[in-house]
């Protein structure tokens, strides 16, 4: 039996589907930090952990104060 994958990998890899699949354009912004924590009910550093993985993959750009 394999372990599960870490739950920031997990919303990473959610993330990146919904990005392959058009739900997040070219351009647009993805929903804030705050925002996702409620959706997904993890914490903010699950988050940041999964977004930060989505930067240095070059899939997403972070802009302070943009969003």
């Amino acid at each position: 039996m394999t372990p599960k994958p870490p739950l920031y990998a997990r919303i990473e890899a959610k993330l990146r589907d919904a990005i392959a699949e058009g739900r997040y354009p070219v351009g647009t912004l993805l929903p804030t930090e705050a925002e996702l924590c409620a959706s997904l009910k993890v914490s903010r550093h699950t988050i940041r952990e999964a977004l930060r993985r989505l930067v240095e993959a070059g899939l997403v750009e972070r802009r302070q104060g943009a969003g």
